[in-house]
């Protein structure tokens, strides 16, 4: 499963980045990622089906100061099992 998390660019004068938090349970987040301005977009691969994925996002300055979290937001994608019958088979 693959997500894409943007958000709107904060107007500070000596904002270096973001940081933008992943996690399967809300509000406890397990690894965060950089993203250096002016970029507002990071994308996920390999995330697990059938697990819920909460994203938050913070800015920072150039002096390290740390904004609090943004509201999390959910991905969750449950793909459906597909059967395949193969021909010549035979039950009996």
């Amino acid at each position: 499963m693959n997500a894409t998390v943007n958000w709107g660019t904060v107007a500070d004068g000596d904002l270096a980045g973001y940081l933008v938090y992943h996690g399967t349970v809300p509000g406890v987040y397990y690894e965060s990622f950089v993203v250096t301005a002016p970029t507002t977009t990071k994308a996920f691969t390999g995330l697990y089906d059938w697990l819920p994925h909460y994203f938050a996002v913070t800015a920072y300055d150039t002096s390290d100061n740390e904004s609090a979290k943004s509201t999390s937001v959910l991905k969750q994608i449950y793909l459906k099992k597909q059967t395949v019958l193969l021909g010549g088979a035979a039950c009996g």
